[in-house]
């Protein structure tokens, strides 16, 4: 939709708007809406507030026959005022969303119920997901322009999109909140088999930390990737088999040297800041350039160890799609 189109609908709609009491039992909701959790408690305690102050924002309704409307936004306010006792007629803005065919009025219809929720923390990832690819495929807006509309960046709608390729049980972990949503964007880029694998470890308690969580899904994408090779051994000949002891060997020692000079470091490190000062007169900036760099290093290292570790754990834990087809 153009800025043009954008501010033409604008206009024509608010010259085909009214405000009006309407009965509730006269309204209906939109089934194609994209909410469809709501916190009964912060229901009943809205529901409290309109009781005692009365209803503070309209909802948006449009007329869809004699005495027949379809809530547009707002719905959480008309489930709350159905709460209210006594409460039988609802303020509410009618508009007319009619463009020149069904299909364009259903269209402005979505959008505007999504612009009210996008940006409420009570909306979850996969209502939002959903809600995205619907305008992306049933409507065709790509995803630069979804991003513009909802004043969101198009990294934001390409992860939300993500979601979509979540297998029931992610999409289940990610809306009770036992995943977060970076986690769950390494699961959804995984055969459905891998998700599986990556989530259950993941609410087992399996990863350290997110980033070990990460490496380890990354390391499943990477048996898919690879495919059958990744889990064959290939035959060597006994001079590479040397070889490779030699270079296992040697990586240990590295490793075995990195860990006596942290020992050093934390016999330095109980020293005061005086002392230290006292002992590097006039290198006191040297010394910690090169520990910075020591810095540098290790935590590199560490990212790549933790990618590595993730990719070893894959050999056991990847399950092969294609031997179960």
């Amino acid at each position: 939709m153009s800025g043009t189109e954008r501010k033409t609908v604008t206009r024509e709609t608010a010259a085909r708007t009214r405000i009006r009491e309407i009965p509730l039992k006269h309204i209906s909701r939109n089934e194609g809406q994209p909410r469809e959790e709501f916190d009964q408690e912060k229901l009943q305690e809205l529901a409290d507030s309109i009781a005692e102050f009365g209803l503070q924002q309209p909802i948006v309704v449009r007329e869809t026959g004699k005495n027949a409307f379809e809530l547009v936004m707002g719905e959480r306010r008309w489930r709350a005022a159905q709460m209210v006792d006594g409460m039988d007629k609802i303020t509410a803005i009618v508009r007319d969303y009619a463009g020149e065919d069904g299909q364009a009025s259903e269209k402005r219809v979505f959008l505007a119920a999504v612009a009210e929720n996008v940006n409420r923390a009570d909306m979850t990832l996969m209502e939002e997901a959903r809600a995205y690819h619907r305008i992306h495929t049933a409507y065709g807006e790509s995803v630069e322009d979804i991003a513009r509309m909802f004043g969101k960046s198009v990294m934001h709608v390409e992860l939300r999109l993500a979601f979509m390729k979540l297998c029931a049980e992610a999409v289940d972990a990610l809306d009770k909140g036992l995943i977060g949503k970076d986690f769950a964007y390494y699961v959804a880029q995984l055969q459905p088999g891998n998700q599986r694998v990556a989530l259950s470890r993941y609410i087992r308690g399996d990863f350290a930390d997110q980033h070990a969580a990460r490496a380890f899904a990354e390391g499943l994408k990477n048996a898919e990737d690879l495919g059958p090779g990744f889990f064959e051994i290939e035959p060597v000949s006994e001079e590479e088999r040397e070889t490779k002891q030699r270079e296992m060997r040697k990586a240990r020692t590295q490793v075995d040297d990195v860990e006596r000079a942290v020992s050093a470091l934390a016999v330095l490190n109980l020293r005061s800041p005086e002392e230290l000062a006292d002992l590097f007169a006039g290198e006191v900036g040297m010394q910690l350039d090169r520990i910075e760099t020591v810095h540098k290093s290790l935590t590199a290292l560490r990212r790549t160890l933790k990618k590595a570790k993730g990719i070893s754990e894959a050999k056991t834990y990847a399950v092969r799609e294609e031997a179960q087809a």
